[in-house]
């Protein structure tokens, strides 16, 4: 097998081609199921505080988030 790759090596491209394509091919036939998209999941956070402001209740409660936002967007995660 190997004589006959160094002797015709044109064969052997046609044969490179012709798998290449097929494998294309056969991938854009794929089932949808295999290429879906993905969601996230998402987070929702409660808190109560009585007798805080609404100020007061963004500024002790969402720090941490705005700085969680920061980092994961620093790293390219939306």
């Amino acid at each position: 097998m190997i004589r006959s790759a160094v002797n015709r090596p044109a064969v052997m491209w046609a044969l490179a081609v012709a798998l290449l394509l097929a494998g294309s091919i056969a991938f854009t036939r794929l089932p949808l199921a295999t290429r879906t998209a993905v969601e996230l999941p998402r987070l929702n956070v409660n808190a109560t505080w009585s007798g805080a402001s609404p100020e007061v209740m963004k500024a002790y409660g969402s720090s941490r988030w705005c700085g969680l936002k920061k980092a994961r967007a620093a790293n390219g995660i939306t």
